[in-house]
């Protein structure tokens, strides 16, 4: 996973990466042990950009759709 996420950040050199999913719901995945597997493999940042959880849970996507249809409605 440490990988996968350290060729996603090299592609697209977010300000800040966002997990949620199955993955990290208990148990599973925790941020604080992924940092620094994903600061060994990302040596081409000299810091890493802010890793967090996701709060919206479930509606993320609904709430992504809606923001971007008023964004396109507005212009």
């Amino acid at each position: 996973l440490a990988v996968g996420l350290t060729n996603t950040l090299l592609h697209w050199s977010p300000d800040c990466l966002v997990l949620g999913g199955s993955m990290f719901h208990q148990p599973g995945f925790e941020v604080p042990i992924l940092e620094p597997l994903i600061q060994k493999y990302l040596t081409i940042f000299p810091k890493l950009p802010v890793i967090k959880l996701a709060t919206l849970g479930e509606s993320s996507a609904l709430q992504g759709a809606l923001i971007y249809f008023r964004q396109r409605v507005a212009n």
